[in-house]
């Protein structure tokens, strides 16, 4: 029974889905788009260098089959798939990290579900991050907020230059 229980939950931190990619014209960056289950998606734009295992000469030759991963703080996405000529596709899989999970839950927040997990991987959210927007009082966000502000840039320097402009405590969605 108790391997049952592990088995179960170490599966629910794991998502399957497929992506696509292309290179964007400056060689450097590809716009990356993940897919998983019926109703979810997600596309950026990402460096190649911030993938292990990859690189722009295996993105642009001819078909190529590669395996890729992307570690963040929150997870590890582990790609497998094929490129050809700037342009690639293939699966991935998410595993969640659980200490990230651990570690926010310790300042407070929120236990993210795994599809929040999982954004706040892609979006690069990073424990430091959190901290330092919990350091200036974004103590009592939601998950959604946290990585709506990774999204858009909204850095705890920009929250402190907004405050010397005389806009103080604004809400997440101003």
């Amino acid at each position: 029974l108790i391997f049952l229980v592990a088995t179960f939950h170490a599966s629910a931190q794991q998502l399957k889905g497929t992506w696509m990619s292309q290179m964007k014209h400056d060689g450097e960056r590809i716009q990356l788009t993940l897919r998983y289950r019926d109703n979810w998606n997600s596309s950026f734009g990402i460096a190649v260098k911030e993938f292990k295992g990859l690189n722009t000469k295996n993105i642009t030759s001819g078909k190529v089959d590669q395996e890729f991963t992307l570690e963040r703080e929150a997870g590890v996405i582990s790609f497998t798939g094929t490129f050809e000529d700037g342009e690639g596709s293939g699966h991935f899989t998410f595993r969640a990290n659980e200490q990230f999970t651990k570690d926010l839950k310790s300042l407070g927040f929120t236990t993210p579900d795994a599809d929040e997990q999982f954004s706040l991987a892609i979006h690069g959210v990073t424990m430091n991050y959190v901290k330092q927007l919990k350091d200036i009082g974004y103590n009592r966000i939601t998950m959604d907020d946290l990585i709506s502000m990774s999204i858009h840039e909204v850095t705890p320097q920009y929250i402190k230059g907004l405050e010397s402009l005389g806009y103080s405590k604004l809400p997440v969605d101003d």
